[in-house]
C-alpha cells in the first residue's frame, strides 16, 4: 500500500509539472495509456473485459471519470498536499452515501468525525482560496466523487478488481478522448516524459492498491492509505517548494487524524 500511494502521489507530482498543458490532455493521455496497459496485462492474466454487473460497472466508470477530471483540475490550480488531502476525506464521505443508499447504520463516532474533517478541509482550503477559487472547488468535488466511485466499488465487491478499473479507463478514454484532441498542445520533450511518468505511475499505483487490499489486512492497509498526503506534502516542497500556512497545516492534520480514526473504528469488532 505504502508504494501504491506513493505511485500516485508520483502521478499527481508529473500531473502538477504538466499544469501549463490543458488539463483535459492529460486527463486524455493518462485514460488512454490506461486503458492499454490494463488491456494487455488482463489479456495476459486471462481476465474477463465483461464483467457480470455492466450497469454498476458503467456507472463506475462515469462516476470516476468525472472524479479524475475534478482530482486533476484541483492538482494543476492548488498546491500538490491540499490536492490530496481534499482526495483523502472520501472515505468518510462513503459512510455517508452507504447511510442514504444502502440504508447502513451511521454512528454517531462517525458523524463527529465527518464534521472534524470537514472542518479541517475549511482551515486547509480558507487561507489559500486566492490561489484558485475554482481549483479548490474542484478539489472539494473531487473527494465527492471519489467517495461516489469508492461507493460503486463497494457493490461491486464481486468483481475482478481489474475488469472495474478497465471499465473506468474505458469510459474515462471514451469521454475524454474528444475534447483532448482539440484542446491538444504538442508537449516538450520533457513534458512527454511526465505524461510517460503519469502513465506508468497511475497503472502501478492501481496495480498495487489491489494487490495490497488483496494480501494484507484491511484495517492496517486502509491506515497505509493515508502516507499519501504526506508523499505529497515532500514532493510539493521539494520539487515545486509548496509550503502550507500554519492553520492550512493544522486543517492537514485533523482531516488525516479522522481518517485514520475513521478507519480504525471501522474495522474495530464490533
Amino acid at each position: 500500500m505504502i508504494s501504491a500511494q506513493f505511485m500516485f502521489t508520483i502521478m499527481a507530482a508529473c500531473v502538477r509539472g504538466l499544469r501549463e498543458l490543458p488539463f483535459i490532455e492529460i486527463v486524455g493521455v493518462r485514460s488512454v495509456s490506461g486503458l492499454l496497459l490494463f488491456g494487455t496485462y488482463m489479456t495476459w492474466q486471462g481476465v474477463s473485459f465483461r464483467g457480470r454487473h455492466r450497469g454498476d460497472l458503467l456507472w463506475r466508470g462515469c462516476v470516476g471519470f468525472m472524479a479524475l477530471i475534478a482530482h486533476y483540475y484541483s492538482i494543476t490550480h492548488v498546491p500538490l498536499a491540499t490536492a490530496t488531502l481534499l482526495a483523502n476525506t472520501a472515505p468518510l464521505l462513503v459512510a455517508v452515501l452507504a447511510a442514504i443508499f444502502l440504508h447502513e447504520a451511521l454512528k454517531f463516532s462517525v458523524v463527529l468525525l465527518i464534521l472534524l474533517s470537514l472542518f479541517g478541509v475549511y482551515l486547509l482550503v480558507s487561507p489559500e482560496l486566492h490561489i484558485s477559487r475554482l481549483g479548490y472547488a474542484a478539489g472539494i468535488a473531487a473527494s465527492v466523487l471519489i467517495a461516489g466511485s469508492f461507493f460503486f466499488i463497494r457493490k461491486l465487491k464481486h468483481e475482478h478488481p481489474c475488469t472495474v478499473a478497465f471499465y473506468f479507463v474505458a469510459v474515462s478514454s471514451i469521454g475524454s478522448t474528444p475534447f483532448a484532441v482539440q484542446a491538444w498542445v504538442w508537449p516538450s520533450q520533457q513534458q512527454w516524459l511526465l505524461l510517460l511518468g503519469v502513465a506508468i505511475s497511475a497503472f502501478f499505483a492501481q496495480l498495487w492498491l489491489t494487490r495490497s487490499f488483496q494480501l494484507g489486512k484491511a484495517a492496517v492497509i486502509s491506515v497505509m492509505s493515508y502516507s499519501g498526503p504526506v508523499f505529497a506534502w515532500l514532493l510539493g516542497f521539494f520539487w515545486f517548494g509548496e509550503v502550507l500556512t500554519g492553520s492550512a497545516l493544522l486543517g492537514a492534520g485533523l482531516v488525516l487524524a479522522s481518517g485514520v480514526m475513521f478507519v480504525l473504528l471501522e474495522r474495530r469488532p464490533s
